[in-house]
């Protein structure tokens, strides 16, 4: 549809219709792309963390592992220094009051060989009671060390040494200390007989292992298997109130055993790991940064090992796609927006489009109706509602057009609508239909018909115009035709009557007063024949009135021809007569044997007729005959006038407004009740043929004849020929 005030584009929404129409769907919309949004976040960001607690439970696994091996490292590197010799000389030593220092020199040798190795380590020996008896490098004594020594000597178990610094922590100014741990291995036995797996409740020696974790526990710790930016393996150790992350975390450099948090943050992740024990857990990490971590026990230690990523970066992928998808969705619900704008624009001018249909189809000016194939009324306009007066609900399902026409238009009625079933259309049918009130109302019906795709007739559509007011300008039309055919046949009476008057005026008194002036001017030539120049003027008055006598004659036959007198038929043929010998052209007269019986007025309009015919041969005709034939068959009278002239064009005579031969002819043969025809033929000659019904009493149109008719035909002047 074009851009104009009819567009779509030129209706502006109101704000009720903009928020019906486009808010609350867009909303509605928002809301359950939101509620499917959330729900496909929960789920996704569920699989991910399951398959992150996955990753977590396999990476600490493998650093629980990596751990435990390097603890057995730990305890392999103890069994290998208590060989049967280092036993042997470490039982002489202690027997021999531990006074041998040649002795006491090689245990310490055998002890050194730990620094050859790739972790360097610390070995000392202590007795049962944690006193340090001999140590093969720097080995600080402490309190701590000799209660664990002790812890070892009477358990007859490995005891493990926590994480510590290795000398007094360190003070301002000064380098941080380094970090150690370590084993108290007992040696089971006496003091005579030494082993380290002997199940004996005697122990006579403890070996006290230190090593630096710098060395290889925390690389390992911080081999991440795969690239990220925020993954971390971390140690956590409890004590007291406070969580101690062990080893260097990759966010807080120098945080070895120097980060502690309060055991009571539960929203930290080393709190409810350190509480509840192995498991994947949420919440925020020693920066306070939402993570994610899975925790598991270090086997024999009191430490918690955490595998832990923040959840940034697992959800970074889901939040660039819920981004998108966000974007997507505004774009989508930007698209919607202006789609249901559109939409509600196009409807509000559907509707007003629709609502200026259905005030068109209810207030035309002609009224509408729909019948089904039984004929019920299954739609009607206002209109025709106002014609007959009725209720839209008594009319619409409930009436058959039937009940509201008369028997007359019944009958034509039942004849046409079955055609039109058929598949043929109804044009220009008069009818009459009954009112509510019982009046008749004229109707002009045009009807075509509504079908389905199979051509099967499904209803019609039908349009009624209103007659009456034609029909009672018909009226008033044919009732002043009437009038002027009397006005005019009056004056046709009148000016015939006249004419018949003055013929017999210029007859008789001018006639005999002329006749014996001629007389008297004979007596005077015959009295003064004597007098030449008298006898030469009265001969040029004699004939000068014998000429006014033959114009007075003329005149009187013209007025009203004398052969009239003898009837119709002796009056065409002196007609036929008198224009051959006027005129030269050849005139054939035929009639019938008996004298048809007529009033004087038909037998006047006849001659008339027929002379103003032959008048207009001579002067358009350019023929070389004429033939006039009367004849009366079955109470018709015929008259026949053609020529052999050159024709004319009878549509340019009938189109013409100055032809009054023509419309005089006519309008006589009205008068009569007759019918009048005119046929011509460029080139062929021209033929008028008039109909009258031989009895005449009050005008009226006989059976089978209209008024008058005019047949086409070709001519290039329209007065060539015998009637115009």
């Amino acid at each position: 549809m074009h851009n104009s005030i009819f567009s779509p584009d030129r209706v502006r929404l109101t704000w009720r219709d903009f928020l019906s129409a486009v808010l609350l769907p867009c909303l509605i919309l928002s809301l359950a792309v939101l509620g499917l949004g959330l729900y496909g976040y929960g789920t996704t960001r569920n699989i991910i963390y399951k398959n992150a607690a996955s990753d977590l439970r396999a990476i600490a696994r493998l650093k629980t592992s990596q751990i435990e091996h390097w603890l057995t490292d730990q305890s392999d590197i103890a069994h290998m220094m208590a060989a049967p010799d280092f036993l042997h000389d470490l039982q002489t030593w202690l027997a021999g009051g531990q006074r041998d220092e040649s002795l006491k020199q090689r245990l310490i040798d055998h002890l050194s060989i730990s620094d050859t190795l790739a972790e360097p380590r610390s070995i000392a020996l202590r007795d049962s009671a944690g006193e340090l008896l001999l140590a093969a490098g720097t080995m600080a004594d402490s309190p701590a060390a000799q209660r664990l020594a002790r812890q070892a000597a009477s358990s007859g178990k490995i005891v493990f040494e926590p994480l510590h610094f290795a000398n007094a922590p360190a003070v301002q100014g000064r380098a941080r200390p380094p970090i150690e741990t370590g084993y108290f291995i007992p040696l089971r036995g006496t003091e005579d007989n030494l082993d380290l797996d002997r199940n004996s409740t005697a122990t006579a020696t403890v070996i006290h292992m230190r090593t630096r974790p710098e060395y290889r526990l925390y690389p390992l710790l911080q081999i991440w298997p795969g690239s990220s930016p925020s993954a971390e393996t971390i140690l956590l150790h409890r004590a007291g109130e406070h969580v101690i992350y062990l080893n260097p975390l990759r966010h807080l450099p120098n945080s070895a055993l120097h980060t502690q948090r309060p055991l009571a943050d539960n929203a930290l992740i080393g709190s409810q790991a350190l509480i509840r024990g192995e498991g994947f857990f949420e919440g925020n990490d020693y920066r306070g940064i939402a993570s994610l971590a899975y925790v598991l026990p270090v086997a024999g230690t009191p430490w918690m090992l955490a595998a832990k990523i923040d959840r940034t970066e697992v959800l970074h992928d889901l939040r660039i796609l819920i981004g998108s998808m966000a974007l997507l969705c505004c774009l989508l619900l930007a698209a919607c927006a202006y789609w249901l704008t559109r939409h509600k624009q196009r409807e509000l001018h559907l509707n007003h489009l629709l609502a200026e249909y259905d005030d068109l189809y209810q207030n035309a000016p002609c009224g509408y109706h729909s019948l089904d194939k039984n004929g019920i009324i299954r739609r009607i306009n206002q209109t025709e509602l106002n014609m007959l007066g009725y209720q839209r609900e008594e009319v619409i399902g409930k009436m058959n057009v039937r009940q509201i026409l008369t028997p007359a238009s019944l009958r034509i009625f039942q004849h046409n609508f079955p055609r039109q079933i058929g598949g043929k259309e109804i044009q220009d049918l008069e009818l009459e239909m009954i009112r509510k009130d019982g009046s008749i109302l004229p109707v002009l019906i045009n009807a075509s018909s509504i079908r389905d795709r199979k051509g099967n007739f499904l209803m019609s559509r039908t349009t009624i115009n209103d007659l009456s007011t034609r029909k009672a300008i018909e009226a008033q039309l044919l009732e002043s035709r009437e009038q002027l055919h009397e006005l005019a046949r009056h004056n046709d009476s009148i000016r015939e009557t006249e004419r018949k008057h003055m013929a017999r005026e210029l007859h008789d008194e001018f006639g005999q007063m002329l006749t014996l002036l001629k007389m008297h001017i004979s007596l005077l030539q015959v009295q003064f024949d004597t007098l030449p120049d008298l006898v030469d003027k009265t001969e040029e008055m004699r004939v000068l009135v014998e000429r006014i006598i033959s114009m007075i004659r003329n005149m009187t036959s013209n007025l009203r021809p004398a052969a009239l007198d003898l009837g119709i038929a002796g009056a065409l043929e002196w007609l036929a007569a008198d224009f051959a010998r006027n005129t030269g052209l050849t005139c054939n007269y035929s009639g019938p044997d008996q004298e048809p019986r007529l009033d004087e007025p038909t037998a006047t309009a006849i001659f008339r007729i027929a002379q103003e015919s032959l008048t207009n041969v001579a002067r358009h005709a350019d023929a070389s005959r004429v033939n006039i034939r009367l004849n009366q068959d079955h109470g018709i009278l015929r008259l026949t006038v053609n020529d052999n002239g050159r024709g004319f064009d009878v549509n340019q005579v009938a189109a013409g407004r100055k032809n009054f031969g023509l419309l005089g002819m006519q309008e006589r043969i009205s008068m009569l009740d007759g019918r009048f025809h005119l046929s011509s033929t460029p080139g062929q000659g021209t033929r008028i043929d008039i109909e009258l019904p031989l009895t005449v009493s009050t005008p009226s149109t006989p059976p089978g004849f209209p008024a008058h008719s005019v047949h086409p035909a070709h001519s290039a002047h329209p007065e060539h020929s015998v009637s115009p």
